[in-house]
C-alpha cells in the first residue's frame, strides 16, 4: 500500500494536501459571454484539496483528515424521504464519484478502509443503523458532541460546547460550493441520524449537521436537503520525506479565469 508523503510528522491541526477538486470560480470561453456552471464530474479544471489533521495514529502511521472547506452541496439522500448512513446516496457519492474525481489511483491507494460504528442519536434516540466500512465518510455526532461529564456537550475532535456558536466547527464554502446556492459559512452534514420521523425499518427523515455559526443541530436537516454542505473525512497512511517538494496551487494558463487560490502547505506546520 502506498502512503501520503509529508515533509514532517503530522500533528493535530496541521494542513496537508491530497487530491484535486473543483473549488474556484471559473469563467469558460463562451459564445454567449455568460458564466456557466459545471458539475464537478464535467469541470475541466481542479484545485488541490486542503485537509485538516484531526488525529494521528503513530502505530499505523495513519492520520484522520477532514476537508478544511465545504467543497460541495449534496443531499444526504437524493432518492428517499428517509435514510441512514448505510444506505444513503451521499455515502455512495463520496466513495464513488467524489473519489474518482478527486484522487488518482496512487492517491486512492493511500486511503485506508475505516470500520465505522453508527450509534444512535443520544438525545433523540434515532437509530444510527448498521456499521459500515468506508474509504471516505462524514464525521459522526460523537465526533462533535457527546455526553462527557468532564467537558459537557463537547465532542471527540471539537472540545467546545456544541450548543453555542464556535469558530472551530465553522467552515467556509469554496467559491465553487458557494455557487451551489450556499452561504459563505454554510451548514454541513454529519452522518448521524437527527430527530425527525423514524419509520418502521429504522430509517430517519433527518440527519445531524453543523449550523453556519458552528452550533451542532441535534435535530438535523431533512435528508433530501440540496443546499447542505459536504466536508469529507478519511484515514490515510503517511510517510515522512523531508525532500518532498512544496505543493503549488497548480494554477496555469489553461484558458479559464480563476477567482480563488488557497494558501497551501505541504505537510506539518
Amino acid at each position: 500500500m502506498k502512503s501520503l508523503r509529508l515533509t514532517a510528522e503530522p500533528k493535530k491541526g496541521d494542513e496537508v494536501i491530497l487530491g484535486r477538486y473543483p473549488q474556484s470560480f471559473v469563467e469558460p470561453p463562451s459564445p454567449d459571454g455568460l458564466r456557466h456552471f459545471w458539475p464537478a464530474s464535467e469541470c475541466p479544471f481542479k484545485d488541490p484539496l486542503i485537509w485538516l489533521v484531526l488525529e494521528v495514529d503513530d502505530t499505523r502511521h495513519a492520520a484522520l483528515l477532514l476537508s478544511k472547506y465545504v467543497i460541495d452541496a449534496q443531499p444526504y439522500d437524493d432518492d428517499e424521504a428517509v435514510s441512514s448512513w448505510e444506505v444513503c446516496s451521499l455515502r455512495a457519492w463520496l466513495n464513488g464519484e467524489f473519489m474518482n474525481i478527486a484522487f488518482t489511483a496512487s492517491e486512492k491507494d493511500c486511503i485506508l478502509t475505516t470500520h465505522l460504528e453508527n450509534p444512535d442519536n443520544e438525545l433523540t434516540g434515532a437509530p444510527g443503523g448498521r456499521a459500515t466500512n468506508d474509504k471516505v465518510f462524514l464525521l459522526s455526532l460523537a465526533d462533535v458532541w457527546h455526553k462527557d461529564p468532564h467537558v459537557p456537550n463537547s465532542g471527540k475532535y471539537f472540545k467546545s460546547d456544541a450548543r453555542f456558536p464556535n469558530d472551530e466547527r465553522k467552515a467556509f464554502a469554496t467559491p465553487y460550493a458557494n455557487d451551489l446556492d450556499m452561504d459563505v459559512n454554510p451548514q454541513w452534514w454529519l452522518r448521524s441520524p437527527g430527530g425527525g420521523e423514524i419509520v418502521e425499518n429504522g430509517l430517519c427523515s433527518d440527519a445531524v449537521g453543523i449550523e453556519g455559526d458552528g452550533v451542532v443541530d441535534l435535530d438535523g436537516y431533512y435528508v433530501i436537503s440540496e443546499n447542505t454542505g459536504v466536508r469529507p473525512a478519511m484515514w490515510v497512511r503517511y510517510s515522512v520525506d523531508a525532500a518532498t517538494p512544496d505543493a503549488s496551487s497548480g494554477a496555469g494558463d489553461d484558458g479559464y479565469a480563476r477567482y480563488w487560490t488557497p494558501i497551501l502547505l505541504s505537510g506539518g506546520k
